[in-house]
């Protein structure tokens, strides 16, 4: 009975000492996270949530020529920019994010003057979609899920 006692003294000292422990390792991944997430929401948040949108809503294509597009492209470089911190902390997702953006910078560039409307609404559905990806990216990212 005694050996039963010290033992169970032992374990409840134990989870008493390695608790706190465990929560305090918890709440900084949390604050960290936390953190992470508000830097993000502030270098991304207008360009993802407000001017992206109404860049890629300007780009037309009017049976003849695409208009509209130095607005995305101003957005593209306005992300890059915003990233050059991340390029020391974090390469792998600035390689990522760049490579992304440039692509889309590549394909509105390349938009011909003489193009059919197929075409256009190809390459649009293109643009969309890998700028789908890129706000994936750092949301996920902002979320912690990357």
């Amino acid at each position: 009975m005694e050996i039963a006692a010290i033992i169970i003294s032992i374990l409840a000292l134990l989870v008493a000492i390695v608790t706190p422990i465990f929560e305090k390792i918890c709440d900084k991944n949390i604050n960290d996270q936390s953190l992470e997430a508000e830097y993000f929401r502030e270098l991304y948040g207008n360009i993802l949530y407000q001017e992206s949108p109404k860049a890629l809503s300007m780009i037309h294509f009017d049976g003849q020529k695409v208009t509209g597009t130095d607005e995305m492209i101003e957005v593209l470089r306005s992300i890059r920019l915003q990233s050059v911190f991340f390029k020391f902390s974090n390469p792998d997702f600035y390689n990522e994010l760049i490579n992304t953006t440039q692509q889309i910078e590549d394909l509105i560039i390349q938009m011909p003057e003489n193009m059919t409307d197929m075409d256009f609404n190809y390459k649009y559905q293109k643009i969309i979609e890998l700028f789908s990806n890129l706000h994936s990216m750092i949301s996920n990212k902002c979320l912690g899920r990357s």
